[in-house]
């Protein structure tokens, strides 16, 4: 079968037929990923339609306008959340700041810390200078979300597979996310089957992220 999940994927599930539905349905694969889930009963996961739904709906009735900053997602959040009929109204876009000069030049991150290897471009410290910045300079938002992570290969030590988000409002509220990542780690400088896998099951997570945190 073609699909967009590597091959391990598929072997975990008990059966062709279940895979098949994990795939035609498009069902949670980071619930699944992070062992939330019971691949024998993969049919009764939640697809990822409802959880971009569920954001809009959570947006729609706190009139809440959402605008992201993303880093190792690479924009395929606002590309998911595009998808769903109506989101313009609550979804103001993305940033997509990949490069550190990026980050320092759309969303003035300071240079220092983002050389700083105690904190960097993939830190805590990362994400939540992205989402401050993010509101900041977004004055028709009213809630900023930011993720950035390390989807290997040659991750520095204690990184590889690690995504950190953050989240504001301008009523102050704020909160962090450390998401480790299960798929397997790109092999190499050509592995794009793995980096994609990790690269989709980041930008899953923290969706649901999202959706959890708007509830």
């Amino acid at each position: 079968m073609e699909s967009g999940y590597p091959e391990w994927a598929g072997l975990a599930c008990s059966n062709a037929k279940q895979y098949s539905h994990f795939v035609a349905d498009s069902c949670c694969f980071a619930g699944w990923i992070d062992g939330a889930i019971d691949c024998t009963d993969i049919a009764g996961n939640t697809p990822l339609y409802s959880t971009l739904f569920l954001i809009r709906d959570k947006l729609q009735q706190s009139g809440l306008k959402l605008v992201l900053a993303e880093s190792c997602t690479a924009g395929l959040v606002a590309a998911e959340l595009g998808k769903v009929p109506g989101i313009s109204e609550f979804f103001c876009g993305s940033m997509v700041v990949y490069q550190s000069r990026t980050k320092t030049a759309w969303l003035n991150i300071a240079p220092d810390g983002l050389e700083d290897p105690q904190r960097g471009p993939v830190s805590q410290w990362a994400s939540s200078s992205l989402a401050d910045n993010l509101l900041e300079r977004t004055p028709h938002a009213s809630v900023a979300f930011a993720v950035t992570g390390h989807l290997g290969p040659g991750a520095p030590q204690g990184l590889d597979g690690v995504v950190f988000g953050s989240f504001r409002t301008r009523t102050r509220e704020r909160d962090e996310v450390r998401i480790e990542l299960r798929a397997p780690a790109p092999s190499h400088s050509q592995d794009y089957e793995r980096r994609e896998a990790r690269q989709r099951e980041a930008t899953l997570r923290f969706l649901e992220w999202i959706a959890r945190k708007l509830s």
